[in-house]
């Protein structure tokens, strides 16, 4: 078993911190950009939060048009409790707008409208969810469309001033 398949079965069987020790490992020897987002991932999972940044924006300076290490700045940011929540939501737009600039994609759009509802503004919550997209995979006949967000927009569940109920 090679080191990147132990670090998955490491991670797989919650050995979170063998897992890490593998994945910087990894990361030491051979750091490209999916490597990387792994090691974010997983420092993430942990709750290492600047570590897990420094490894998303090594895989960035890598390849400035990875649009996963993006995604999971912008994920990163939406989860971290070393910051002040609002800091920490407008660097998630930041990054999730980014991603979309890039290649947009149902779960950068549905994420972003997370964002806008935890900084209370529905309406952009609203606008983001139902933007519409190409399907990415082809059909045989056509290439559909479907809306950005993986749960429609509805003034029921786009209520950024409501808490939902357990």
């Amino acid at each position: 078993m090679d080191l990147f398949e132990q670090a998955e079965a490491a991670e797989e069987i919650g050995q979170l911190q063998n897992a890490l020790e593998l994945w910087e490992s990894i990361c030491r020897t051979d750091p490209d950009p999916p490597n990387l987002c792994k090691l974010g991932r997983l420092r993430q999972k942990l709750g290492k939060w600047q570590p897990a940044e420094e490894a998303l924006l090594a895989a960035l300076a890598i390849d400035r048009s990875f649009t996963i290490a993006m995604l999971f700045l912008g994920i990163l940011n939406m989860h971290r409790e070393d910051i002040e929540q609002e800091a920490a939501m407008q660097q998630a737009t930041t990054w999730l707008e980014k991603a979309i600039a890039l290649e947009p994609s149902a779960m950068a759009y549905t994420f972003l409208g997370v964002t806008f509802c935890h900084r209370k503004d529905p309406k952009s919550a609203r606008h983001a969810s139902n933007v519409p997209l190409k399907s990415t995979r082809p059909t045989k006949r056509h290439t559909t469309t479907s809306r950005a967000c993986l749960i429609p927009a509805t003034d029921e569940n786009v209520n950024c001033t409501k808490k939902q109920s357990s």
